[in-house]
């Protein structure tokens, strides 16, 4: 069946039937027969079953199925910049610097004086 419009499947293939959205973290160009998931490293950031889903970027990660991109939680740091795998516990006497990523280089520096 190919009048599903962008957004929606036919997910029984009987023209009879009318066309499903496919659910949050998926997607689908229309006259398909199923959703496309989102994959590991992508969100579906702005819900719409009709676009394709974003890349996260850096210092963030997300798993397959996701609406949103999680940032690196506090003591994590995204040292190899692929948001398709989790953060990483930053080694004893290290932090993560937020917001700021170095392509190619580490995400760590040594832990600052707490009075500074």
């Amino acid at each position: 069946r190919s009048d599903c419009e962008a957004g929606t499947v036919d997910h029984d293939g009987d023209a009879a039937t009318p066309c499903e959205p496919c659910d949050p973290g998926e997607y689908a160009s229309g006259g398909g027969t199923s959703c496309a998931v989102c994959v590991a490293g992508e969100a579906d950031l702005d819900s719409d079953p009709a676009t394709p889903c974003d890349v996260c970027s850096a210092g963030s990660f997300s798993e397959a199925s996701s609406i949103a991109c999680d940032p690196c939680p506090d003591g994590t740091a995204d040292t190899d910049s692929n948001p398709a795998t989790t953060c990483e516990q930053c080694p004893a006497g290290t932090q993560a610097i937020p917001e700021i990523v170095f392509t190619g280089g580490q995400l760590l520096t040594p832990a600052m004086d707490a009075q500074l």
